[in-house]
């Protein structure tokens, strides 16, 4: 893992998934000011209170082709058929290194 910082004040992120990774996920790009859209059918109960506060936006739903299109960030929170949680970060604005990123993630 090679740790980054962003600077991600008012700057529009999204995190696919609603459960208690994600949740930590949110989090994080909260106290990084970033303005936080979660994109999952169901969310944690952490997540439902920041819905509520309107600290975050919750698109009720599945990820649909061309959800990302209004972000700069992605964070995929997903969970394999061997139940394993991984994550998987996407930087928007940068074609040629997101298929870079998800090529080296395949090999895994």
């Amino acid at each position: 893992m090679y740790p980054i910082n962003l600077i991600l004040d008012n700057k529009p992120c999204v995190v696919l998934g609603g459960g208690h990774v994600a949740l930590r996920k949110v989090k994080g790009l909260l106290e990084a000011k970033a303005k936080v859209t979660v994109i999952s059918p169901q969310i944690v109960e952490g997540l439902a209170k920041l819905v509520e506060t309107k600290a975050i936006i919750w698109q009720k739903k599945c990820y649909e082709q061309g959800d990302l299109t209004d972000f700069i960030l992605a964070i995929c929170v997903l969970r394999n058929v061997m139940n394993n949680i991984f994550g998987l970060v996407f930087f928007l604005d940068n074609r040629q290194l997101n298929l870079h990123i998800y090529l080296i993630q395949r090999k895994f």
